[in-house]
């Protein structure tokens, strides 16, 4: 996690940029999905209108670029950089402690919804799964050679 604070004295912006890394490649794909949904939501609610800006890039953001002795090779694992701004109008009227309360645990949000989603969806197909199977084994055909009963008793082979 990277603090930055705004270059000018004219923008009261402090920027928090996050890496995202997730080793496994399931998890990989959803954080990916979430960090594109939730900043396609913030651009397009107007409810969230006065929410901190949220951007999910590849690349490094610009604030990271600007900054020297910092080592932005990626891993294998790498899914991405996460950057909120934080305007000085959030933690304005005693509202710096929950904003930074916020911040800080923003990655374990994001870990943990990312391990929700999977075991939701895990536990999704393992059900349909199971389904599948009841069907398969309904329609299994009965044994040929089987000894079968008629009606008065009698036993027939097939």
């Amino acid at each position: 996690m990277w603090v930055i604070p705004a270059r000018s004295p004219a923008n009261d912006l402090v920027v928090v940029v996050f890496s995202i890394c997730f080793e496994n490649p399931v998890e990989q794909a959803i954080a990916k999905a979430f960090l594109q949904e939730l900043e396609i939501s913030k651009r397009q609610a107007r409810d969230l209108a006065t929410a901190p800006s949220v951007t999910y890039t590849q690349e490094p953001p610009y604030e990271l670029k600007s900054l020297s002795g910092i080592d932005l090779r990626t891993a294998k694992n790498f899914v991405g950089f996460v950057s909120l701004a934080i305007s000085k109008r959030s933690v304005e009227g005693g509202r710096l402690e929950k904003a930074v309360t916020l911040v800080e645990g923003y990655r374990a949000y994001l870990i943990y919804h990312v391990q929700a989603t999977k075991s939701q969806l895990h536990t999704r197909i393992r059900s349909r799964s199971h389904t599948w199977l009841q069907v398969l084994n309904r329609a299994k055909p009965e044994k040929l050679n089987s000894e079968k009963k008629t009606i008065s008793g009698r036993n027939f082979k097939r």
